[in-house]
């Protein structure tokens, strides 16, 4: 009769190894199948914490007042702009307009009829083109002192229209008077526009060096944080395939140590034959 030791070591009878290199093969396949489910639930909780990242913006709380400063500034910026281009497009309409009159009440008591009439229609041209700045979107409400020039003109008549050069006289002199005045407003408005504007810039720049630089901070704590958990499951990973390795090393060399039969070194007492 032969004993299980006798059967199991008897290299003819080798089922019980083939048995043992099937369990330890098939091992394998199982761990891979495993080791993919664990390392696509790793790879999702990875995209959810980059999604909650993304809806726990430091700019989006923290800095929301920032984002809203941002967008009134950008909305008043361009009403700033147009409000200082059309002041300075009168600014300097009134100031050549200056120039005219002062030259045409030289005219006025000369003999040059067509010169003054001449004269008169350019300044009355440069009066029609006039512009009508709307400062009441950012809080400016004081007039340019031309509402009169777009409603009744420049308030002086052709040269035949007055009796004698006198009365000519008078009426240029109340019109570069009447200017004079206005152009003092627009002074006044231009050099608080072009401030204005100028302070708006510089308020937005601040703004938005602000915001960009707090975007770069949150930008880069998450990049971190993303990094760091990414880290951290490729070791887990890592880990847990190196522990299979040595398990299945450690088993297969078990399952040969039992399983094969012994082999001692020629010529010992072990390898003595009965």
């Amino acid at each position: 009769m032969v004993s299980v030791a006798q059967f199991i070591s008897n290299p003819d009878n080798s089922f019980a190894l083939a048995m043992g290199r099937i369990g330890n093969i098939s091992a394998r396949p199982t761990f891979e199948l495993q080791f993919n489910i664990l390392q696509n639930q790793l790879l999702n909780q990875l995209a959810d914490k980059i999604e909650d990242l993304n809806d726990t913006s430091l700019v989006n709380k923290f800095d929301a007042f920032l984002g809203i400063e941002q967008k009134r500034l950008e909305r008043m910026r361009p009403l700033a702009r147009n409000y200082e281009n059309k002041t300075l497009i009168n600014y300097k309409t009134i100031n050549g307009t200056q120039t005219d009159l002062n030259q045409l009440r030289t005219l006025a008591t000369g003999t040059d009829e067509a010169a003054f009439d001449s004269l008169l229609a350019k300044v009355s041209r440069d009066v029609d083109r006039l512009q009508v700045p709307n400062g009441y979107p950012i809080g400016f409400y004081m007039k340019d002192g031309l509402d009169y020039l777009r409603t009744d003109g420049i308030g002086i008549d052709s040269y035949a229209s007055y009796a004698d050069s006198t009365a000519r006289q008078a009426a240029v002199s109340a019109a570069v008077t009447k200017l004079s005045n206005a152009f003092d407003v627009l002074t006044i408005n231009i050099e608080t526009a072009q401030d204005f504007s100028t302070k708006v810039l510089t308020k937005l720049t601040a703004v938005t060096l602000q915001i960009e630089a707090a975007l770069t901070a949150d930008q880069a704590s998450k990049i971190g944080e993303i990094q760091k958990l990414r880290d951290e499951h490729a070791r887990y990973l890592k880990v847990l395939s190196l522990a299979f390795e040595v398990a299945q090393e450690r088993t297969v060399a078990f399952t040969k140590q039992l399983l094969e039969p012994p082999k001692f070194r020629t010529g010992t007492i072990l390898d003595m034959k009965t």
